[in-house]
């Protein structure tokens, strides 16, 4: 069965057939199984929220922005049977597009898109080389589930970073790894350069070498044999 939202309210995966069931309410914010300890001997409701995507049109209440979520377990042989459990819900966050950002002089500039709960925070480690900031909100696609930070090179020099994106009310992170590249091949040609003059440096000190040695065996003057006598 599904709800309104066309998400799934069963669990696709039945671990155990357990004496009782699981409900979760409101029912699009995921779904509910049963699940059991046997080396303990105790049975659990296991909540799996949907995806950050998939709770996008998901609203919060507007008075203190959190949404109060309750699980309910019912004894199949007595449905008088029942107990729940109450907890808020916070929503994750998403990034659009993800992947890896490749900047380059011709475009030193690129964005980030992070949809779901917004409330986020981002750090990145070449704060001279890359700047990351929050594009106006007058000017953010998609409304306000989503924003849109700007990440711009700063220099004309080759790095590679990494912007993490923290939501610290759930801990949960997410990693954007950031290339600059030039093109440039000043400096590998420069030390191309010398290591071929170094060769080249080498190829001639080794042939005069050799030749001021095989001068000098030349200059020894050579050793007359001694005269032999005839014999009387």
């Amino acid at each position: 069965s599904s709800d309104s939202a066309g998400h799934s309210t069963e669990s696709s995966v039945n671990q155990i057939n357990a004496p009782f069931d699981c409900k979760v309410e409101p029912s699009f914010v995921g779904f509910v199984e049963p699940w059991s300890d046997r080396a303990v001997k105790k049975s659990y409701c296991v909540f799996h929220p949907y995806s950050p995507a998939q709770l996008l049109p998901v609203k919060s209440n507007p008075k203190d922005g959190i949404l109060h979520i309750s699980v309910r377990a019912n004894l199949k042989e007595d449905s008088m049977v029942t107990g729940s459990a109450h907890a808020l819900f916070v929503k994750g966050f998403y990034i659009k597009e993800p992947g890896m950002l490749n900047l380059t002089p011709s475009c030193n500039h690129s964005v980030i898109i992070i949809g779901g709960n917004t409330d986020v925070e981002l750090f990145w480690s070449a704060k001279d080389l890359m700047s990351v900031s929050l594009v106006d909100t007058n000017e953010n696609i998609g409304g306000p589930s989503q924003i849109v930070y700007r990440v711009e090179a700063l220099k004309r020099q080759p790095f590679a970073d990494k912007v993490t994106i923290i939501l610290p009310a759930t801990g949960q992170t997410e990693e954007l790894e950031v290339n600059y590249v030039t093109g440039d091949r000043t400096e590998s040609s420069s030390s191309s350069g010398l290591t071929t003059f170094g060769l080249i440096l080498t190829c001639i000190i080794v042939p005069a070498g050799t030749l001021w040695v095989i001068m000098k065996l030349l200059e020894k003057p050579a050793r007359q044999a001694p005269p032999r006598h005839a014999p009387a």
